[in-house]
């Protein structure tokens, strides 16, 4: 005979002992007293191709494989550092990760491919520095290294995530990259010997163009000689197609003649070719010019931040549907570097191993010292040959009042250009690409 409630009692045990059952299997899995979790990011195991290797006639796809199952990996077609500037297609299995680029492998190229850090396994552990890959089709894979500083003309200031492109003087399709840190500094290496037209650019629309009609840039010639070491200097300035104009008149003293001007002028012209004229509207008398100078630009008190930084070269992979293809048309000619077009005035070459000199900064203001001090009156005052950063040079005319009145500079006349570009001595390349390096 049971005792009263003894079934009652043995079903809430049992109901007990169930939940209990069913909250230990959901619970989060621990490993077993005394074995130590795993903490360690996930490590390379193999790299088909191996590093450094030279593969002709590689086909197939790169491939990187870990040792442990991999998680995050997504949006790594758009993270892939890679060059030459192609389209590649990147895939994310369990363990490994496939490159392949869309067009086929090329002969003859030294790839270089760098997958992002941050790629983590299932337990959340993520690596700490990127996968660099580099492989050749055909030649020696060469040891250079060009590194440099990007940084504003006008004010000196770095510029972070700035775009350089590395166009081979022959002209073929191949461009190699990098881009600028917070910094503005830059490094590539393994970049093959050869002579070549260099190019730095803030890619403000983002499609690894180089557009001289609306994107500040510098360009520079680098002979990289056996060496294979180079330090490259660019001060990217506004692209610009007028010359300057004479914007406003004072004068600070009644024999010194403040000008500035719409435009930033080259503070390295010469001066004695730039002709101002100073005559009287009501007599006719003009004035003699004692001298003139340019006023001294401002530094800028910080550098330019930018979203990212660059490690040897490191520079975001382009969009599927931005980047071009080597062989694709180059951008109409009022927006690309066409193959016929000179280099822009101020363009160096640079000398291997030789630092260039820090720049004075430009200013819009030229101090004009007149032999004799003014009378009142008006005064139509006129600038042949000032250049400014872009080195367009015109003609500029306006009046002014001594003392200043309230009208002065009403009569403003537009500048005439007379001087266009100088040629250079060797084309630049076309606008193409730049997808990584």
């Amino acid at each position: 005979m049971r005792a009263p409630g003894s079934s009652a009692s043995a079903r809430l045990l049992a109901l007990w002992v169930g939940a209990a059952a069913i909250s230990s299997a959901c619970a989060r899995e621990e490993p077993p007293p005394g074995a130590n979790p795993d903490r360690q990011p996930p490590t390379v195991r193999e790299t088909k191709p191996e590093r450094f290797a030279v593969v002709p006639d590689f086909d197939g796809s790169v491939e990187v494989r870990f040792a442990e199952p991999l998680s995050g990996t997504s949006g790594l077609e758009r993270r892939l550092v890679s060059s030459p500037a192609f389209r590649y297609r990147v895939d994310a299995g369990f363990s490994v990760i496939k490159i392949r680029p869309r067009d086929g492998w090329r002969e003859g190229v030294v790839y270089y491919f760098q997958l992002p850090s941050g790629i983590a396994d299932l337990l959340g552990n993520r690596t700490d520095e990127p996968i660099e890959i580099i492989f050749s089709t055909g030649p020696p894979i060469p040891d250079t290294r060009v590194t440099g500083t990007v940084t504003q003309r006008v004010d000196g200031g770095a510029v972070a995530d700035a775009r350089i492109l590395f166009f081979n003087i022959a002209g073929d399709s191949i461009p190699y990259t990098s881009v600028t840190e917070r910094g503005g500094e830059f490094e590539i290496t393994t970049l093959p010997l050869d002579d070549y037209w260099s190019f730095a650019f803030s890619d403000l629309n983002r499609d690894l163009l180089l557009q001289r009609l609306f994107e500040p840039y510098d360009s520079v010639r680098l002979q990289l000689e056996p060496a294979g070491v180079a330090a490259l200097t660019f001060r990217i300035v506004e692209p610009d197609t007028t010359p300057p104009v004479l914007a406003r008149v004072q004068a600070v003293e009644d024999s010194l003649l403040r000008l500035e001007f719409d435009d930033y002028l080259d503070p390295d012209q010469d001066l004695g070719v730039v002709i101002v004229s100073v005559r009287e509207e009501q007599t006719g008398r003009s004035r003699e010019v004692a001298g003139m100078r340019l006023e001294p630009g401002t530094a800028r008190a910080q550098g330019r931040e930018g979203r990212g930084a660059a490690r040897r070269g490191r520079v975001p992979a382009p969009p599927a549907d931005t980047a071009l293809a080597p062989d694709t048309a180059a951008a109409p000619a009022d927006t690309a570097l066409a193959p016929d077009t000179a280099a822009a005035p101020g363009d160096t070459t640079a000398t291997p191993g030789e630092a260039q000199e820090e720049p004075t900064l430009p200013s819009r203001v030229l101090l004009v010292e007149l032999a004799s001090v003014l009378e009142d009156g008006t005064y139509r005052i006129t600038v042949e040959g000032i250049l400014n950063l872009r080195s367009l040079a015109g003609r500029a005319d306006t009046t002014f009042a001594y003392p200043e009145l309230e009208a002065a500079n009403v009569d403003t006349g537009a500048a005439k250009p007379d001087a266009a570009e100088p040629e250079a001595a060797e084309a630049e390349p076309d606008d193409t690409e730049g997808g990584g390096r």
